[in-house]
């Protein structure tokens, strides 16, 4: 690549001046396109999601892998609309994983891993938020995944203040609420209330109901009527309440959803235990979340510089989906932890503050990359034409025009500045 004289001035300039385990409930559709950096981690036999941040490195959450499990078993897949389309996107496996060496199961602090991949994705990579990326309670942040529809399981469970764990042992879970006095017709009710929409008719899981009913040969529109229709064939509440978790268990297509950045000292109130390496995102009083299969997948927010995303969270847990906040981990905490392993993230971070103070010379993002593709750089293009590089070889820092290059410099220089701008 040829690194210009352009934006040296501009950049100098303004240098010297300035030293500074969920799915989507309720969601949408997305369009993978617009999130290419989005991967599908399979851990073992549970799925999670993850972002490209490197196109050697997956960051994702801690908790996404078991004790033991070992890399061979751990792989990602990026660029496809629906998991299902098998000769579409690509696909790597690990050659390591690495949890945070500070992660706590309780309370979930540190919730962040690193995947190492064996070959590299040619999938864009999305930037990682910088501590000075503040953003004000209410902001509208993005999360996306395949995760879950809904937690039937758990719902019915927090409601009735059930001991059993229902989303471990269902039957047993029905069980003990049957014998608390709790109808097959209140059983299945709440479950189909577990996306938050307050009408059974638009729970995740009636449709099928609906379409298992006609099957038999038999109609029903009502839950009285479902459950009476399934009596009536010889099957019983478990074999709704079945149907209606394998109906909301997952997304087969990537989906997104919009959450405001929650109240801190709110959210804590319900959680309890909450550390600074986490924020909180959604309301308890709208039925929009992350759920389970989410878990790992990254939190967004539009970069104020461009027209892209940064990443400002790793999905970590909550109480059963849509029912209150959700729990993330504070990407920008971890930028020190990332730069230890990932390639030339420090020079990321210098990108990421060069196009902060001299945005107008670089131009608008667009489809650009950090790539270790050219020789002697580690580079981001812009769909501009214009790019910043590091020489590594020669530690400098290089300004290309589009037409030529320019050096800017000693990098550790620049470095030093973007770190103590907050970068």
């Amino acid at each position: 690549m040829k690194l210009g004289h352009f934006a040296i001035g501009a950049l100098l300039c303004i240098t010297t001046a300035y030293a500074n385990d969920f799915t989507i409930v309720n969601g949408a559709a997305a369009d993978a396109r617009n999130y290419p950096w989005f991967v599908t981690v399979s851990a073992g036999n549970g799925q999670c999601g993850g972002s490209v941040i490197h196109p050697n490195w997956v960051l994702t959450a801690a908790h996404c892998f078991s004790a033991g499990l070992q890399p061979s078993n751990v792989a990602v897949t990026a660029g496809r609309q629906r998991l299902s389309e098998t000769d579409t996107g690509e696909q790597s496996t690990a050659r390591r994983y690495i949890v945070h060496p500070d992660y706590n199961t309780r309370p979930n602090d540190n919730d962040v891993a690193l995947i190492e991949l064996a070959t590299p994705l040619s999938a864009a990579v999305v930037k990682l938020s910088p501590p000075a990326n503040t953003v004000a309670d209410g902001v509208s942040l993005r999360a996306v995944g395949r995760g879950g529809l809904a937690a039937p399981a758990g719902y019915l469970q927090r409601q009735y203040s059930l001991t059993t764990s229902c989303s471990d042992d269902l039957a047993a879970c029905i069980n003990e609420a049957s014998k608390a006095g709790v109808s097959d017709v209140d059983i299945a009710t709440t479950m189909l209330l577990a996306n938050g929409l307050q009408d059974p008719a638009k729970g995740v899981g009636y449709s099928l109901l609906v379409s298992n009913v006609r099957s038999l040969g038999l109609s029903a529109s009502t839950v009285q009527e479902i459950v009476t229709a399934y009596k009536s064939k010889g099957l019983g509440i478990l074999d709704i309440a079945n149907s209606i978790v394998d109906a909301a268990s997952g997304s087969d297509e990537l989906r997104e959803v919009d959450l405001p950045l929650a109240n801190f000292a709110a959210c804590q109130g319900v959680y309890g235990s909450l550390t600074d390496n986490m924020f909180c995102a959604g309301s308890p009083s709208a039925p929009l979340d992350t759920c389970q299969g989410d878990s790992g997948g990254p939190v967004v927010v539009h970069n104020a510089q461009n027209s892209d995303w940064l990443q400002v969270g790793v999905v970590s847990f909550g109480v059963t989906c849509a029912t209150s906040y959700g729990v993330y981990a504070k990407v920008s905490n971890y930028l020190d932890w990332v730069s230890q392993y990932v390639p030339n993230y420090e020079a990321d971070r210098v990108f990421m503050w060069g196009e902060a103070v001299a945005a107008a010379a670089l131009g608008p993002s667009g489809a650009e990359r950090s790539t270790d593709s050219y020789a002697n750089f580690h580079a981001r293009v812009y769909s501009s034409g214009k790019a910043l590089g590091y020489g590594i070889g020669d530690q400098q820092l290089y300004y290309y025009d589009g037409a030529s290059v320019s050096p800017l410099g000693a990098f550790s220089g620049w470095l030093a500045q973007a770190k103590a701008a907050g970068y």
